[in-house]
């Protein structure tokens, strides 16, 4: 899944995900899922967890639930952003102009035009987490982002869910592998690393 987002974050399910063995390998989840947020609560990733939770939550009939593991770095940076009296945009940096955000031109359009920027989520399972289960995962989280009321939610937030096709497992590891690529070079240029 790639939402464009205020916040670039990863969203990852724990090692809570139970797996049966034999005649009942099919039946999955038999637990609750536990989706791990690197953010504070009240992050714009962990709202954005929050509402995948709640959608694959409803399409798996099982309880997902969030672990906040951040610390309190996000927590700051959003609430010093939540401090200004007004935020006036200039330019989108997706390649089109966002739903919510009809009258604002993208960088392209306001003459920026090499300027390309989607920040986005990604939902990840442990190494060897069966294929079914990861078929099912993504099957809810497919569903669960055509709900109307989570696409409400997320314009509310100005971001949208990425389209259908690119919520693919095979669609989203190449994204990645092509985000790598495209940002390893800027950030070991500029020395900036996470400690």
């Amino acid at each position: 899944m790639r939402v464009r987002e205020l916040v670039l974050g990863s969203l990852a399910i724990t090692a809570s995900l139970q797996f049966a063995v034999g005649a009942t390998a099919q039946v999955y989840p038999s637990r609750p899922i536990t989706i791990v947020v690197p953010y504070t609560a009240g992050s714009p990733t962990d709202i954005v967890g929050r509402l995948i939770a709640e959608s694959m939550s409803r399409t798996l009939k099982t309880p997902v639930l969030i672990e906040n593991v951040g610390g309190t770095r996000s927590r700051a940076s959003g609430e010093s952003c939540g401090r200004r009296p007004q935020i006036k945009a200039f330019a989108v940096t997706t390649p089109t102009r966002l739903k919510s955000l009809l009258n604002v031109p993208t960088a392209s359009e306001a003459d920026l035009k090499d300027l390309e920027i989607s920040v986005w989520h990604g939902l990840y399972a442990p190494s060897g987490t069966p294929e079914y289960a990861l078929d099912q995962l993504n099957d809810a989280l497919k569903r669960g982002l055509k709900y109307p009321h989570i696409i409400t939610r997320l314009a509310d937030l100005g971001t949208e869910p990425v389209a259908e096709e690119g919520a693919s497992r095979e669609v989203h590891r190449a994204f990645l592998a092509s985000e790598v690529a495209r940002w390893k070079p800027i950030i070991e240029a500029a020395g900036a690393f996470v400690e």
